[in-house]
């Protein structure tokens, strides 16, 4: 377990991770992550690059079709 600080960033808030996680993941800056809210918690998920390409176009998808995508939420 490692705890870590937020700090300011331009458009909200950054998450500095330790280089020993970022070794485990094999992450580097500029690669994409996967973040979620779990209950109280945030998971961050390594993805590949095919699948940062999916995810996306899916919300690509999703931000041009919101109203359509509440409407059928809503049935």
């Amino acid at each position: 377990m490692h705890t870590v600080t937020l700090i300011a960033a331009e458009d909200g808030t950054a998450l500095v991770l330790p280089s020993a996680v970022c070794e485990r993941l094999n992450l580097k800056p500029g690669d994409d992550v996967l973040l979620s809210v779990e209950g109280g918690s945030l998971k961050l998920q390594a993805i590949n690059a095919e699948t940062a390409v999916q995810i996306r176009a899916g919300l690509e998808i999703m931000a041009g079709r919101s109203e359509v995508l509440r409407a059928l939420a809503k049935d």
